[in-house]
């Protein structure tokens, strides 16, 4: 952790910039070094260690980020814009044609994003949850992820999604690493819907000593609860 925060105070708002740039020219796909830049500063960000270049006008910047396009960096900026837009509440509704817009993204963990924004900011639309379901069934996994963590900071609301995490969780083909982001979900959705439990229990008696493991904690937390 120490080191970790070290890092990130060397790591300015300027240093990101420019490293930002570079990986415009660097794919994810094509670069090591560019996996280990987002690697890194996720780590930052989930510590909420990341600086960031503060210039009292978030959501313009915000809704600026949303236009942006030519590079994963950009559309990664995207995914974030939405989801720190959803932070504005009813306070945002402002952003609510810029969301709208970004509905038609390209990147599909973008569509996710403003689909949860929206529903923050337009009193909880039930329209948007059944929209960020559709995402749990995408080819991709990063986009599934994101589909389920929104679906999770929703919560009981979002019961409609249960079926699909129950099968992401007992899909045999998916990630090990991702299927404790299904299992938290589905906590924070069903903690009071036997479907959801049952599926948790399950996981407690996987053949991966991994998920069993995190299945077994996620149950305790919803009991202590």
């Amino acid at each position: 952790m120490d080191d970790a925060r070290r890092f990130g105070e060397l790591f300015t708002p300027e240093l990101q910039q420019e490293c930002a740039l570079w990986t415009d020219r660097e794919p994810i796909t094509e670069s090591e070094e560019t996996s280990a830049f987002y690697f890194a500063t996720g780590v930052l960000d989930e510590l909420d260690l990341l600086q960031s270049d503060d210039n009292g006008n978030a959501v313009n910047s915000y809704i600026e980020a949303l236009t942006k396009f030519g590079s994963y960096r950009l559309a990664s900026e995207r995914m974030h814009a939405a989801k720190l837009l959803a932070d504005f509440g009813v306070n945002g509704s402002n952003t609510i044609e810029p969301l709208r817009t970004a509905l038609d993204d390209e990147d599909h963990r973008v569509r996710v994003w403003a689909h949860f924004a929206i529903y923050k900011i337009d009193g909880g639309d039930q329209s948007q949850i059944e929209s960020i379901r559709v995402y749990l069934n995408d080819a991709d996994n990063e986009v599934r992820t994101e589909a389920a963590t929104a679906l999770g900071q929703i919560g009981p609301n979002a019961v409609c999604g249960i079926p699909e995490l129950v099968d992401l969780i007992e899909d045999p083909h998916q990630d090990e690493f991702d299927v404790p982001i299904f299992m938290e979900a589905l906590a924070s959705i069903g903690a009071d819907n036997s479907l959801a439990r049952k599926a948790l229990k399950r996981a407690t008696q996987s053949d991966n000593e991994w998920i069993r493991n995190e299945a077994s904690e996620i149950l305790e937390s919803m009991t202590d609860d």
